[in-house]
């Protein structure tokens, strides 16, 4: 579980800015899995490029905000959250482990199936991989 906390550091955010129709980012395009979450129903990020939300699920709740994303900056703005009771206390732990991290995102690097999240500092707070096509499903429950 100790892993699992360590690795519910890495998300990202998008901004594709303008008012004209906008052209979704490459990693907007796709669906994440927080990198190592094994379990049964893991934890994700998605964007929607047009109406600049990031939304997924948080480890014991659903959660979703509006993100910007200019260059290799990526920030969230205040996230809403589900308040369903999380009865297990470390995947509530890793639930919160997570979200502070969301909140602390400032830059990325993004590779064809990788997403990381980092600090102001450059340090790395979480790390996504790109989910399969038909995982997508997994995370409308």
């Amino acid at each position: 579980m100790r892993a699992l906390l360590a690795l519910a550091a890495t998300t990202i955010i998008l901004c594709a800015c303008g008012s004209a129709p906008v052209k979704p980012h490459a990693l907007e395009k796709l669906q994440w899995q927080i990198a190592g979450d094994t379990s049964a129903r893991p934890i994700t990020l998605q964007f929607d490029a047009q109406k600049k939300r990031a939304s997924g699920f948080a480890g014991c709740n659903n959660y979703g905000g509006s993100y910007t994303l200019d260059h290799n900056q990526l920030s969230f703005g205040p996230l809403m959250i589900t308040k369903m009771a999380c009865a297990d206390a470390a995947r509530n732990k890793t639930e919160q482990v997570f979200l502070d991290a969301l909140s602390r995102a400032d830059s990325y690097v993004f590779t064809r199936d990788a997403l990381t999240l980092h600090d102001a500092d450059a340090a790395q707070l979480l790390r996504f991989n790109a989910m399969p096509a038909d995982a997508s499903a997994h995370d409308a429950r």
